[in-house]
């Protein structure tokens, strides 16, 4: 009786030491990972955009807000007004942006108001944008008058090109747009996935790193379910994630 439970006390230190070196090595090989490799969502329902900033903010013709679980932003202008784009910048507290590449952008959209006769109703997504001046990015928009998917690249005031490819729109329908944007030696690869479409990418010359901004061109439209994924993307804090699943939860109940 001693004799098997020593073999029993034997087998389970033998059992307490594997589990235990096990958990050493996986330990390991997540303090081996880069610091910042990680996933950032936001479901715009926290009460706020705490982590956002609306680029050269005009609050005569333009807007953002969290309202119904997403976030609405909207810009109407006229033709004697050269701004029509407004742009929500991602900019978490203690984050730099400026920094980010390789990475991920995807978002749920729908347009809101009905189009007006000017032929610019445009939303989507930047990425790589040089957040503070405005000169360069490469932006991926939805365009309703001409039913396109526009790529815009620019590279410095003079340095700009666009390229587009058919796409209809409708109004009061939820897209998702998934753009990747992969950093190569001397040029950037962006692909574009809008639900389950074929994706269509575009090469360009390099214009360097930047965050992702959500994009409205004189129109009212909700953004939802926004996540950034990368090599050097932030992790989510807790409380985000908490509310991210709470969210999917809500989702699931409806």
């Amino acid at each position: 009786m001693n004799s098997q439970r020593g073999k029993f006390d034997s087998a389970t230190n033998a059992a307490r030491w594997t589990g235990s070196f096990r958990w050493a090595v996986f330990a390991a090989l997540l303090a081996a990972l880069p610091a910042h490799a990680g996933k950032w969502y936001d479901n715009f329902n926290s009460g706020g955009l705490d982590d956002w900033h609306i680029f050269a903010e005009n609050p005569e013709i333009e807007s953002w807000e969290e309202k119904g679980g997403a976030a609405v932003g909207q810009i109407f202008w006229d033709e004697t007004d050269a701004t029509y784009l407004s742009g929500l910048q991602l900019k978490p507290k203690g984050e730099d942006p400026s920094g980010w590449e390789n990475y991920t952008v995807r978002a749920r959209m729908r347009l809101e108001s009905e189009p007006r006769e000017s032929d610019t109703t445009l939303f989507g997504l930047m990425v790589h944008d040089g957040l503070d001046d405005g000169l360069r990015y490469h932006m991926c928009l939805l365009h309703f008058q001409e039913s396109k998917l526009r790529f815009y690249w620019r590279a410095n005031m003079d340095d700009r090109d666009t390229k587009e490819f058919p796409f209809q729109v409708k109004r009061k329908v939820w897209y998702t747009m998934t753009v990747k944007v992969e950093t190569l030696a001397d040029a950037e690869i962006v692909t574009v996935w809008i639900d389950d479409h074929d994706p269509v990418s575009v090469e360009w010359e390099k214009i360097g790193p930047g965050g992702p901004t959500l994009v409205v061109g004189d129109a009212r439209v909700s953004f939802d379910d926004f996540k950034i994924e990368g090599a050097n993307i932030p992790n989510l804090p807790a409380n985000k994630a908490a509310q991210a699943w709470g969210h999917v939860k809500n989702k699931l109940r409806r």
